[in-house]
């Protein structure tokens, strides 16, 4: 993502967009993908608690830096996006993306809040998608408390026949990982709604599940992951993502990194999250390692095998196989972090 060509709309809001291909877990193929990465208005409670939240993630920022320019640190009102902005942003996006299977929609908050994206802008999108010569799904991201009957009307009455997916950052099912470490604030029934919402309606589910919360051990973390991608597949979410913890510049988590107090997860153990996966037939796919703006560090083991651990994630993400990448002693330094044997496929 770092690498993305960006965009300048009328109005003055930087933009972004890429095509590249991924293996859905839910449709089992690979499929044609067209991500758009549009500034918002700015993430609400973000704004409302002025950044104290969401520990790992510093897209509210990028995107306030994307409208508002430098110098504006301590802006936590929302900012305006003009309307003809959101019409060219959508429009170039889509102009020569006609071989595309899906459309992902990123505004940096969620995309079901008239706070955040206009009513009009949301309503331009649905008409391009529902116009559109091939794709058949769309996805948009949500806070679940703004997964409302309303909005998924809306949106099903325009696209028509075709798919929407919704995807939703849990990052944890454990209440005290979610809203105590990674300050999400989200209560589990107001998730468990909205999934049974868009499952009522036929809309497909899309779930985070983040890896590495700051506090938890390498052991604690996988197994929180491990239990949040089992509890997610028993409750037939469609795809669920994991999330793996990186550094963002600015915030508590470069701050605890520079320090020695944070670690991003060991490559071996989101390896071993995908072995688990394919074992229970979870539907998960592993999220890139990059962002905006880029990490100051990611995954990795050792620095000796990193490279081709990283291709074979890599190559998991495009085609859903998975072979185990070479042996490196590193594995027994990792291995010594758990105080019981890892493999729980059973459990």
């Amino acid at each position: 993502m770092a690498d993305t060509p960006h965009h300048f709309a009328p109005g003055g809001a930087l933009y972004s967009f890429f095509k590249d291909t991924r293996y859905a877990p839910d449709l089992k193929r690979p499929v044609r993908r067209l991500t758009q990465l549009f500034p918002g208005q700015g993430c609400g409670i973000w704004l409302d608690r002025k950044s104290d939240c969401c520990v790992f993630c510093r897209l509210p920022a990028g995107t306030r830096l994307a409208v508002m320019g430098e110098g504006h640190e301590d802006h936590f009102d929302n900012w305006e996006v003009a309307p003809t902005d959101y019409t060219e942003m959508i429009d170039v996006s889509l102009r020569d993306a006609d071989d595309v299977d899906s459309i992902l929609c990123f505004n940096g908050g969620s995309f079901f809040s008239d706070r955040e994206v206009p009513a009009a802008a949301r309503q331009h999108l649905y008409r391009r998608y529902a116009a559109h010569p091939k794709a058949s799904e769309l996805m948009v991201e949500a806070r679940p408390e703004l997964v409302k009957d309303t909005m998924l009307d809306e949106a099903q009455e325009i696209i028509g026949g075709k798919n929407l997916k919704v995807a939703i950052g849990l990052e944890s099912m454990d209440d005290r990982v979610r809203n105590e470490v990674l300050k999400k604030f989200i209560g589990k029934q107001s998730f468990l709604r909205s999934i049974e919402k868009c499952q009522s309606r036929g809309v497909k589910t899309f779930v985070y599940v983040f890896l590495g919360a700051p506090g938890l051990t390498e052991a604690e973390a996988y197994r929180d992951a491990y239990d949040s991608i089992s509890a997610l597949a028993d409750l037939g979410v469609d795809e669920i993502a994991l999330s793996c913890a990186f550094i963002p510049p600015g915030g508590r988590l470069e701050e605890m990194y520079n320090r020695g107090a944070f670690r991003p997860p060991w490559l071996w153990t989101i390896a071993q999250l995908i072995e688990d996966a394919a074992a229970h037939q979870w539907p998960l796919a592993v999220g890139g390692f990059d962002d905006f703006p880029p990490p100051v560090a990611i995954s990795h083991n050792c620095g000796t095998c990193d490279d081709d651990v990283l291709a074979a994630i890599e190559t998991h993400r495009q085609t859903g196989v998975f072979s185990a990448p070479m042996n490196c002693g590193c594995q027994d330094e990792w291995a010594h972090l758990f105080e019981s044997n890892i493999a729980v496929r059973a459990g």
